[in-house]
């Protein structure tokens, strides 16, 4: 194998930072925007399951469908905010001051969870009840820790 000369070393180290900067910025912008779906089919599920629930007679079986997305949405969005991954509409204090912001996520799922368990048992009020909770958590997330622009 023919050695490197020393121009080829040195552009070789300077390209070489710049290409990881790159596949660490491509990555970022892949947990915004698997935040941000995910995000988006929370509020068209949620809606969904919300009118499901004020039928006379629930679906029960498309509701268990929708819980399940939710749950698995919500396990998404738990894991998206790692340290790193920074951008989107989230405000910095989802990373500098992440306690609220976490427990937020975690009663979302606690909801989604909670919704799921009553869809399997047909429990219309205890659905309602883990939805309501779910749902609670965005008004509240988005004023602390949601970017208007």
């Amino acid at each position: 194998m023919k050695p490197l000369s020393l121009a080829a070393l040195v552009a070789f180290s300077a390209l070489s930072p710049l290409s990881v900067s790159i596949a660490a910025a491509e990555q970022t912008v892949d947990a915004v925007q698997a935040r941000q779906d995910a995000f988006q089919s929370i509020e068209k599920l949620s809606k969904s399951a919300n009118s499901a629930l004020r039928k006379n007679n629930v679906d029960w079986s498309s509701l268990q469908q929708t819980s399940q997305q939710l749950s698995a949405h919500g396990e998404t969005l738990l894991a998206s905010f790692d340290k790193g991954s920074e951008g989107g509409k989230a405000k910095a204090d989802v990373w500098k001051k992440p306690e609220k912001f976490e427990r937020l996520m975690l009663e979302m799922n606690e909801g989604y969870q909670e919704l799921l368990q009553a869809s399997l048992e047909q429990n219309s009020s205890a659905a309602k009840s883990g939805l309501d909770k779910a749902n609670g958590t965005c008004k509240a997330c988005h004023r602390s820790y949601r970017s208007r622009w």
